[in-house]
């Protein structure tokens, strides 16, 4: 995916592995960009399935983050999970704690 939208990493889109997120911030500047991107991918064979595309989204999950024009923000569940954390009561517990908080 990197060496397909190459031209146009970080200045309309960004890409991880398999995942392509296209930003604008008009509603006709988005559907230019994704012509672009869907064009790029169409020249050289690849398909996208719509039951895994999500358009005209103003915040998505991504990479256990949600994202949106204000930012990025982790998770709520992410966030509940270390604020319900029970006292640890050995040093197991307190590393299985940091791993956790360290997300």
């Amino acid at each position: 995916m990197h060496r397909v939208l190459r031209d146009h990493l970080w200045r309309i889109c960004l890409c991880y592995l398999d995942d392509v997120i296209v930003y604008a911030t008009f509603q006709q500047e988005l559907l230019e960009r994704l012509h672009t991107i869907l064009s790029c991918l169409h020249n050289v064979g690849l398909k996208v399935k719509p039951s895994k595309c999500s358009l005209f989204k103003e915040r998505i999950s991504f990479l256990d983050h949600m994202v949106s024009a204000q930012g990025t923000d982790p998770q709520e569940e992410k966030i509940k999970s270390i604020r319900d954390w029970p006292v640890p009561k050995c040093v197991r517990d307190v590393r299985a704690f940091f791993g956790l908080a360290s997300y």
